[in-house]
């Protein structure tokens, strides 16, 4: 019904997010970009939203398959 349909939308935008991501994580790291403070390189700090991006995907896509309730 219109709940799959909810979900099915939900898992699709995460992993567009996630692909951009890692186009985002490839550019920042071949820009040399650092963080302003520590002079630590940025692009390791995309990993863990990337990661988010994917598990999000994941969950929903479960709920389709009705593998988890209430989630």
């Amino acid at each position: 019904g219109r709940r799959q349909v909810w979900l099915l939308l939900t898992a699709g935008m995460a992993l567009f997010l996630a692909y951009w991501m890692v186009f985002g994580m490839l550019e920042t790291r071949d820009d040399s970009a650092v963080t302003s403070v520590l002079n630590w390189p940025v692009w390791p700090f995309y990993i863990p939203g990337i990661a988010s991006m994917v598990l999000w995907a994941l969950v929903a896509l479960a709920q389709i398959r009705g593998e988890v309730r209430h989630a």
